[in-house]
């Protein structure tokens, strides 16, 4: 058994109860796909891309105060930087701060964005997936990315704290 600082408890495998909270591994897969156009760009560029995976839930109520501008609580992140082309990607869950799922109601969510890995602004134009970790670990999360529309959200994905 593993526990952690709130007094959180994981012991072994996925499931297991801890002060009404369930300690699970959130583990999932990430199939991104890319056109030739976005591949072109990115090699061009000599630069890859980042699957980002931010963690959040609704708050209890003894929490709504803690909850950020969009009304959650946010729970951790993933980052994975990967090549240029199409792949699956498995991500862990491991970003999501035990500690903070005493301050959800249910599941938590993940939202994934996938962008260039360039101090520019972002070069791709991608789909996202935002819906309970569980969605996402029924089957692999579906990210599509083309080369960024003039004029369209180019900015690169923030940083979650």
């Amino acid at each position: 058994c593993l526990v952690f600082a709130a007094g959180l408890a994981s012991c072994g495998k996925a499931g297991k109860t801890t002060s009404g909270t369930t300690a699970t591994s959130y583990a999932y897969d990430v199939a991104v796909t890319f056109t030739p156009a976005a591949v072109a760009a990115l090699q061009k560029a000599r630069v890859g891309a980042v699957v980002d995976a931010g963690y959040s839930g609704a708050p209890s109520a003894a929490f709504k105060d803690k909850a950020n501008e969009a009304g959650e609580i946010e729970l951790g992140q993933d980052v994975a930087n990967i090549d240029g082309h199409d792949q699956s990607v498995h991500l862990t869950g491991k970003g999501i701060v035990v500690d903070s799922l005493r301050a959800i109601e249910g599941a938590p969510s993940v939202e994934v964005r996938v962008y260039s890995d360039t101090s520019q602004a972002n070069m791709l134009g991608c789909t996202t997936f935002k819906d309970a970790i569980t969605v996402a670990e029924a089957k692999p999360v579906a990210i599509a990315c083309d080369v960024a529309k003039a004029g369209g959200a180019t900015t690169k994905g923030k940083t979650r704290k």
